[in-house]
């Protein structure tokens, strides 16, 4: 899975229709697994990077309009799913103004980036609720830095995961506010 996100990254970077390739092999292999169907492989620990670049990606010409349409569509089922806006934890933790957590982070991530692709190029009404709840989350940021994860790869993510979505939202009360 992370292996695909850097194919998907190199491709970004290099233009190299290799890489994109890699990615189009990889999504269409999760696709056939349908991991999102097995809580235990919790998806939204690494969806974040799929649903980002495939914004910069799909045009490739490593795709074809079938791939395109699959890759997407599977893109928004995830989204929709309880490894999404659905999931039960996430939702209702964006409510309480306390600390964050790595899994809860990398799962606003991907609802950001998955809102505003499917907002631009789709114009889904139900991408302003995801975009909300995803604000409600991250707000906490706004008072409080410190995550609830104590690891090192749990501290560097949720802090990692918070700086990009106020890097990528313009919310910088984050930085602002330390």
């Amino acid at each position: 899975s992370e292996h695909m996100v850097r194919f998907g990254r190199y491709y970004a970077l290099s233009g190299n229709e290799v890489f994109a390739g890699r990615f189009r092999e990889g999504m269409m292999a999760m696709i056939a697994a349908a991991p999102e169907n097995t809580y235990e492989v919790q998806v939204h620990l690494s969806f974040w990077g799929k649903v980002m670049l495939w914004d910069v990606i799909e045009e490739s010409p490593a795709f074809s309009d079938e791939d395109r349409l699959r890759i997407t569509n599977y893109l928004l089922q995830v989204l929709r799913s309880k490894e999404g806006f659905q999931n039960p934890s996430f939702c209702n933790l964006a409510r309480y103004p306390e600390p964050r957590q790595n899994h809860q982070t990398l799962l606003g991530i991907a609802l950001l980036f998955g809102a505003r692709y499917f907002d631009r190029y789709y114009q889904l009404p139900e991408t302003r609720d995801w975009m909300a709840l995803v604000h409600e989350f991250y707000r906490v940021a706004d008072d409080c830095s410190k995550p609830v994860c104590d690891c090192a790869p749990g501290w560097h993510a949720t802090l990692e995961n918070t700086a990009t979505y106020a890097l990528a939202t313009g919310r910088m009360a984050f930085f602002e506010k330390g």
